[in-house]
């Protein structure tokens, strides 16, 4: 790139608009370098280099290029992005602006926003992390706003004024839902896929509690389970100080036994089938025997067909 577009786009995070490059290249040689991959475009009009990052930063300054604006305010999920929300990856850039427009990377919202409601992060003009959490709070999915609202819970901001903030937004949609989660978030750490798992549970009715760990069943030794079923498994002593038996398919702790094995034994079959061995003899037959005969049987149907 050449000094003076480089300078340029290192005073706008790395970003640059097609009109801006023609100052220093052609046409062609702008077209040139966007071919060949050198240059990347980020939004409509506005590009950057193929090895400068995809920062939330950098796509706020495209998009304030991209509207020819002189300033813009990171919002919603781009604004979450900068303040370390646990957020889903989202390719569109959400930002505030006097006129409302909607586009397949940029999302311009006309919410009016106050001046305490505004803060700069990583040198970004964006919103607050309590305005952030309730406008995600409304817009998105509630397994996901829930994680949202953990987040920002553990972070230090009260209930109380999580509450406040969504009284003032609750003429605007998703308020109502807004209120019902602030009630349902938990400030303990927590991670996202827990709070989603909470609130299915909630949902469904079922009981949960935080504080519930996956406890490993005891093994047992094969040798001791009647018949042995092969498992290779350690003796442990449960707490009664008797072995215990472990379902190992399903992982099922069950009842541990006293005394030796009372389990009885699997039905044979009183008939046995014969199967020849390689050798010519007759040999004990088995399903593997079984099995044999069938394809034999098959085989011989098959020539004699054709």
């Amino acid at each position: 790139m050449r000094q003076e577009l480089r300078v340029l786009s290192g005073r706008q995070l790395g970003v640059f608009t097609w009109r801006q490059a023609l100052a220093s290249y052609t046409p062609a040689e702008v077209r040139t370098r966007v071919g060949r991959g050198q240059w990347l475009r980020v939004l409509h009009g506005v590009y950057r280099e193929s090895d400068t990052e995809l920062s939330p930063e950098l796509r706020v300054e495209a998009a304030r290029l991209s509207m020819g604006q002189m300033s813009a305010v990171a919002a919603y999920g781009t604004a979450a992005e900068l303040h370390g929300f646990s957020v889903a990856a989202d390719p569109v850039t959400h930002v505030l602006g006097p006129r409302q427009s909607r586009a397949s990377e940029l999302i311009v919202h006309s919410d009016r926003v106050e001046s305490g409601e505004l803060e700069l992060v990583r040198g970004t003009l964006t919103t607050n992390a309590l305005r952030t959490a309730i406008d995600l709070a409304r817009s998105l999915p509630r397994l996901d706003a829930l994680a949202v609202l953990g987040t920002v819970l553990g972070r230090g901001v009260s209930r109380a004024d999580l509450a406040v903030e969504a009284s003032r937004h609750r003429h605007k949609m998703g308020a109502a839902r807004a209120a019902e989660l602030i009630a349902l978030a938990d400030a303990r750490p927590e991670s996202p896929m827990a709070s989603r798992t909470r609130l299915g549970c909630i949902d469904a009715g079922l009981p949960y509690s935080r504080s519930s760990k996956y406890r490993p069943p005891p093994a047992f030794d094969a040798s001791t389970s009647a018949g042995g079923s092969g498992a290779s498994a350690s003796n442990t002593t449960a707490p009664s100080g008797t072995p215990a038996r472990r379902d190992f398919p399903c992982h099922n702790e069950l009842t541990p036994r006293a005394g030796p094995s009372t389990t009885p034994p699997l039905p044979t079959s009183t008939s046995r089938s014969t199967s020849l061995n390689s050798s010519g003899r007759r040999s004990p037959g088995g399903p593997r025997s079984r099995i044999v005969v069938s394809v034999r049987v098959s085989t011989a149907i098959r020539r004699r067909g054709s």
